[in-house]
């Protein structure tokens, strides 16, 4: 089976303002949650399993890497962990991005140069990382991981593995 390798950002990818919101309004008892607890859009997860579903379709396997702050503390990766488990997809690894104020794109760059550089790999982020755009699915931290922007995560992967 072919890999394809994602690296995955959380916030503005699996979280987004607009569900929070309406979640707030619909649980107001709960609008004082923070980060980790904060629910995940349930359909930006629908999008993320919806992209691994037709990948493996085409013989990848899809290999989540994590590049966010959310790689940062242990209670982050676990609740992470449940949540993507809960659907059949696990993240393998993760890069040395902890916070804002590290460069993502280094992380990225260090993980691809220790991995042998494979050339099968997209990164899914609501920051501009200055990568090639064949290689980049830039989310909105309003929206998250949207239908369409699974399908272009799915063109593009289908374009570095060259198949229909």
């Amino acid at each position: 089976m072919k890999k394809l390798f994602v690296f995955l950002d959380v916030d503005g990818v699996l979280n987004d303002t607009t569900y929070w919101e309406k979640f707030k309004k619909k649980n107001p008892e709960l609008s004082n949650l923070k980060i980790p607890y904060i629910p995940f859009n349930p359909k930006s997860l629908r999008n993320l399993i919806r992209l691994n579903n037709k990948l493996k379709r085409k013989n990848i396997k899809m290999i989540l890497i994590l590049n966010s702050s959310w790689g940062r503390y242990a209670e982050n990766r676990h609740i992470l962990k449940a949540k993507l488990n809960e659907y059949g997809i696990r993240y393998h690894y993760k890069t040395l991005y902890r916070n804002r104020y590290d460069n993502k794109k280094e992380a990225v760059a260090e993980w691809l140069k220790n991995y042998n550089n494979p050339k099968e790999y997209l990164i899914i982020d609501d920051f501009d990382l200055d990568f090639k755009e064949e290689y980049f699915v830039k989310t909105n931290m309003s929206s998250g991981f949207t239908n369409k922007k699974m399908y272009e995560a799915l063109m593009k992967a289908r374009k570095l593995w060259k198949t229909k």
